[in-house]
């Protein structure tokens, strides 16, 4: 009788303290809900450099409709860029086709130049088809074809030969004035993923050109989503894929150096994320556990540290070879934040190093600042905005200048 009473009083006791853990896992749930639905705070549960729910739960950025237009696969461009993103052969061959009789005999020779030429975008290639029209007797369409490709010419002549692309540190305020008469394509919200895609459909206009390459060191992590302030293209790696195809067709893998396809095209701007379910409880406590034991720092985090340290080799060198084909010299800026000047992370080693293996000209904009800072004793902060913790106007004009005399010996 006496051991079924304190069997019974253990069960008792037990089944309390359940009760109370259950308790209390239901209010920390809903807590962490309410960390989302009321407060917006993602960053307590999720990795903004890791996790695409942060930014499925970040409000998208309004578009300055002044400056910027869709494009889509790279979301958004400045309007300044939009011939060099939006050259559309159809356009020019329809000068030729327009308002002409398909069953005169023109239309052969016509066919013949257009399969000569099916994409006519330099002003060499403007002139070559302007040529083969004026040869062939068609001396109206080839005045039309000479203007544009003056036009063209003109355009590119006004560009320069300097070419920058990036991401917000390029795209700044106090870094732009610096290079007001070079074509600049970058936009402030890209990850490196769209600036590559960005060099892929310029670099055939810019041959013979200097290349400016100018990204913050987190901008790696952009990779793995495909939304963040909007809605962006996403590169896969369909290696799995293709390795059963090799292995079913008994092919060679080194025949296949692209294992990186890009999805989301076209970029969707109104696309709603799926639906998630998630504990958010445990959410919180692992994102805070991770935290406190990395100096609450997110950046810390080595997630799909493989996959973004492949995807940064593929674009590099990509950019390589297409720039050898193009006979363009190329130079890469790495930017950092304030917190990352004393102390950086695994992405500051990796990049550099990997540049050096590839003998890509780099600009390590930390390695300045620091040679700065111990020449005139001065903290990061005096290098740094409060208004958007970039770079304020002392910052890129030392930058700036860094980067002039680098171009004045490679240009």
């Amino acid at each position: 009788m006496f051991s079924f009473s304190i069997k019974k009083n253990f069960l008792k006791r037990s089944l309390k303290f359940l009760y109370s853990v259950l308790v209390f896992i239901v209010i920390l749930e809903l807590f962490s809900q309410s960390l989302i639905h009321l407060f917006n705070k993602p960053i307590l549960l999720f990795n903004p450099y890791c996790d695409q729910s942060y930014w499925n739960n970040v409000e998208t950025s309004s578009i300055n409709k002044d400056v910027f237009q869709y494009h889509p696969e790279l979301t958004l461009i400045k309007k300044s860029n939009d011939l060099a993103f939006n050259f559309d052969t159809n356009k020019f061959y329809s000068i030729m086709i327009g308002g002409q009789d398909p069953l005169m005999q023109n239309q052969d020779i016509i066919d013949e130049i257009m399969e000569k030429f099916p994409d006519p975008r330099t002003p060499t290639e403007l002139n070559a088809v302007a040529n083969d029209l004026q040869a062939a007797g068609l001396f109206d369409l080839a005045i039309k074809f000479r203007e544009v490709s003056n036009e063209t010419a003109l355009a590119q002549a006004d560009l320069g030969e300097l070419i920058l692309y990036g991401s917000s540190f390029i795209d700044h305020k106090y870094f732009v004035p610096h290079f007001q008469k070079d074509a600049n394509y970058a936009v402030k919200s890209y990850g490196l993923d769209q600036i590559f895609q960005s060099y892929k459909l310029t670099k055939d206009r810019h041959p013979n050109a200097l290349i400016i390459f100018g990204f913050l060191l987190e901008d790696l992590d952009r990779v793995l989503f495909e939304k963040r302030n909007y809605p962006k293209i996403k590169f896969i790696d369909t290696r799995d894929v293709l390795f059963k195809h090799m292995k079913n067709k008994n092919l060679d893998p080194s025949k296949f150096e692209n294992y990186l396809e890009a999805i989301n095209i076209p970029v969707q701007l109104n696309k709603r994320p799926n639906n998630e379910f998630f504990i958010y409880s445990y959410n919180l406590i692992k994102n805070l556990t991770f935290l406190s034991l990395n100096k609450f720092d997110h950046k810390r985090s080595e997630c799909h540290i493989d996959f973004k340290k492949n995807i940064f080799k593929f674009f590099i060198n990509e950019i390589s070879k297409n720039a050898d084909k193009l006979n363009q010299e190329i130079i890469f800026v790495t930017f950092n934040f304030q917190d990352d000047i004393i102390e950086s992370n695994w992405r500051y080693q990796f990049i550099s190093d990997y540049l050096s293996t590839k003998n890509i000209i780099h600009l390590d904009t930390r390695d300045v600042l620091l040679k700065h800072m111990k020449n005139n004793n001065l903290d990061p902060s005096k290098y740094y905005s409060n208004e958007d913790f970039h770079l304020n106007k002392l910052g890129n004009e030392i930058i700036t200048s860094e980067l002039k005399m680098l171009i004045k010996q490679h240009k």
